[in-house]
Order: structure tokens, then sequence, then C-alpha cells
């Protein structure tokens, strides 16, 4: 099983107690074919996918929107991912998920975080 599908798994067992939605990704990616093979990946496993290609849209979504996963590329034209990971860190409660191990076929250079979001 794919990391991708092991972590789409996760998120619809995580979302059995209220099937009446599905699973929301927000994909951050400058380049538009990347983004475009993910959300046809995440569409496969019946997730709503909204997409952003910089840094300051992907701000934007998250204070407007609520996302269950988002990918967040590294190197974006405007910020680099980690500073979006910053600017969500202030505004929102974060938790790194440190209770799974590392994927192996998870490249180097990213990072997997659980973020919780609290609106109130």
């Amino acid at each position: 099983m794919s990391s991708l599908s092991a972590a789409a798994a996760s998120v619809h067992n995580a979302q059995a107690e209220a099937p009446s939605a599905p699973p929301r990704v927000l994909i951050v990616d400058d380049v538009a074919d990347s983004r475009a093979v993910l959300s046809c990946r995440f569409v496969s496993h019946d997730f709503e996918v909204v997409e952003a290609d910089c840094g300051a849209e992907a701000l934007r979504l998250v204070q407007e929107q609520t996302f269950d996963v988002m990918l967040l590329d590294v190197m974006l034209p405007d910020m680099n991912g980690t500073e979006v990971l910053g600017r969500i860190r202030e505004k929102f409660f974060y938790l790194p998920d440190l209770e799974q191990p590392r994927p192996p076929d998870l490249p180097p250079g990213l990072m997997r975080l659980r973020i919780v979001v609290r609106n109130d």
C-alpha cells in the first residue's frame, strides 16, 4: 500500500463518525501538473480537493475553510512551505505527528505534521 493510500485510509477511518461529508484536502504547489496528478489521486480516493498555487492563497484558504489534510510544497514562488507552516502555527494550534514512524518512502525534506485547527 502506498503512503498516499495509507494516508487516505487513515483519514477515512478518522471520518467514519461523520460519513456525510467527504474528507477535504488542500494541495499547495506552484506546479500545475503536480497539483493535477495529486488531485486525481485524492479524488480517486473520494476526497474533496481544493488547490492553491502559492503560500498566500494557502493561508487565505486555511483561514476560510476546514481541511482534513494539507499537502504543502516546500518551494513556492512567494514563500517557502516552512514559512507557510510557521504562519499557520501563529494562528492555530498544531501537534507534530510523533506517534507514527516516518514512512520509508517519504522523500527527504518532507515533513509530516498533524495540524489541529480550533476556530474558537
